[in-house]
């Protein structure tokens, strides 16, 4: 029996994962605890505090009472990665 070929993700895909996860529970739960966008992210304690780090550092992810947010620059950079991501998958690309 042949198993598949584990996918990794690209550091951006892995930002773009948390970026959207954060957009995702804000707009639907009001709410975007960390523990909650690292679960749905599949991301290790390790890991995500080092990229969340990072998304702090760069403006672009802050928190406040409700969790985590983006920044009016998290939301221009989301919507920027998300047309990225869609033409590079238009041209049967993945990251």
């Amino acid at each position: 029996m042949k198993k598949g070929k584990m996918q990794y993700r690209s550091r951006i895909r892995i930002l773009y994962d948390i970026i959207e996860n954060i957009h995702y529970l804000r707009e639907e739960e009001g709410r975007a605890p960390p523990t909650r966008v690292m679960f749905f992210a599949n991301l290790s304690y390790e890991r995500f505090t080092e990229y969340l780090e990072e998304l702090k550092n760069r403006d672009i992810v802050s928190e406040d009472e409700y969790g985590l947010y983006l920044t009016q620059k998290g939301m221009k950079f989301r919507d920027e990665l998300k047309k990225t991501l869609m033409s590079l998958r238009a041209f049967g690309f993945e990251l």
